[in-house]
Formats: structure tokens, C-alpha cells, sequence
């Protein structure tokens, strides 16, 4: 064999070599770029869930702390005794030991208004908007149950005191252009939490936003 025939075959073999280097180098690569998004994934999905649980059980703890009085206050923050009452996982209570944090960065609060109580969510991501923002016809959802509304702010803080500005079934399809990365989110629990969303009889009193929409009718009575 002549020493170009040579040089020729030496010369395949190197390309072929190359070509299955970038070929290893690809696989590689996606199989990297898979578990990353794999891990955010899983990540995200851990962080729902135990804000969704968080929810639920810190919502029960309200209802079972204030059973025995006519309501939750007057625009009454809440935040600090349901910590000091034990309601809160540890978490979800930030450095100071004094307040609320959730796992996508932002604060949380608790606020009593009347016969219902509020929990708002701040500077929450979309992703986790998306998932949690949803409620039945039953007043049920990711974040526990007896739920009459949900306010969602790409802006301005979310007024505790004021009305729902959802309410009703939602999904996420109706969710979609409300959630967006750093809202503000806020859930309205009624004090029974066998109780759904009833419309307001007409005319009602503006001047108490927990007539409006406060769930009148309970499941058990339907």
C-alpha cells in the first residue's frame, strides 16, 4: 500500500473520529440540558406542592383557632399568632421568626376580615400562579377548601379589605393572562369551610366587602 494511500485512510479514521466526538459531545449536552430542566422541574413542582399543603393546613388552623368567635376581626393581621399558635411549618416562617415566607422567594401574610380571612402571596413566580390559582364549584382548590375568590396584582398590593376580584370556578386557562412572574396573590377563605360562593342579593352594602361575595349558602344544605 502506497504511502498516500495511507495518509488517505489515516485521514478518514481522524474524520470519522471528530465526527463521533461531536456526536458523543450533542448527546452529552442534551442529556445534561434534560436533567437541568428535569431538576427545575422537579424543583417547581416540590415548591407547589408544599405552598399548596401550607395553604391548606394554615387555613384549617385559622378556622379551628377562631372557632369559637364570631369572626376573624377588622382588617386583624393574623400573620404573627397563627406563627406563635404553631399553624405555620417552620419553612414557611422567615429568619426573623416573626413572619411568613414562601418557597418562591417572596412574603406571606394572614389577614382577618370579619367572617373570612385572606392569605396573600407576594411576588410569586407565573409558573406557580398558574398551578395554584384555581378553584371549583365547590369552593375547593390546590389551597384548601371553603375558598370564595382569588385577587390576582401585577402592581399594586393587593387590598385585603376589598372584595375578590375572581370568583367563581377558575382555572387555569382563565388564570393565564393574570399571573405573571413577581404578582401578588391573593386567596379569600370563608370561615366555613363547607361554604362556597353564593351571589349577592341586590342591592348590597359596598361599605362591607364581606357581604360581597361572602358564601352564604353551605354544601351541606344544598
Amino acid at each position: 500500500m502506497s504511502i498516500t494511500s495511507n495518509l488517505v485512510l489515516a485521514g478518514r479514521r481522524r474524520a470519522i473520529s471528530l465526527i463521533e466526538g461531536v456526536l458523543y459531545l450533542v448527546i452529552a449536552l442534551a442529556v445534561i440540558v434534560g436533567g437541568i430542566v428535569f431538576f427545575q422541574q422537579s424543583q417547581l413542582s416540590n415548591a407547589v406542592t408544599d405552598t399548596a399543603r401550607a395553604a391548606v393546613g394554615i387555613s384549617s388552623q385559622a378556622r379551628a383557632l377562631y372557632q369559637n368567635q364570631t369572626g376573624f376581626g377588622v382588617n386583624e393581621d393574623l400573620t404573627l399568632a397563627m406563627i406563635r399558635a404553631g399553624a405555620v411549618p417552620s419553612n414557611f416562617i422567615d429568619r426573623s421568626g416573626d413572619a411568613m415566607a414562601h418557597p418562591f422567594g417572596g412574603g406571606m401574610a394572614v389577614t382577618g376580615n370579619g367572617r373570612g380571612f385572606v392569605i396573600v402571596y407576594s411576588d410569586i413566580s407565573q409558573a406557580a400562579c398558574l398551578r395554584l390559582a384555581s378553584i371549583d364549584e365547590t369552593g375547593v382548590g390546590p389551597m384548601g377548601t371553603g375558598i370564595v375568590g382569588l385577587t390576582i396584582s401585577q402592581s399594586d398590593p393587593v387590598d385585603p379589605t376589598s372584595a375578590p376580584d375572581i370568583n367563581g370556578t377558575v382555572t387555569a386557562d382563565t388564570m393565564s393572562t393574570s399571573c405573571a412572574d413577581g404578582a401578588e396573590m391573593a386567596v379569600y377563605y370563608a370561615q366555613n369551610p363547607g361554604a362556597k360562593y353564593d351571589a349577592p342579593p341586590s342591592p348590597f352594602n359596598t361599605d362591607n366587602p364581606w357581604e360581597y361575595p361572602y358564601p352564604k349558602v353551605s354544601l351541606g344544605t344544598q
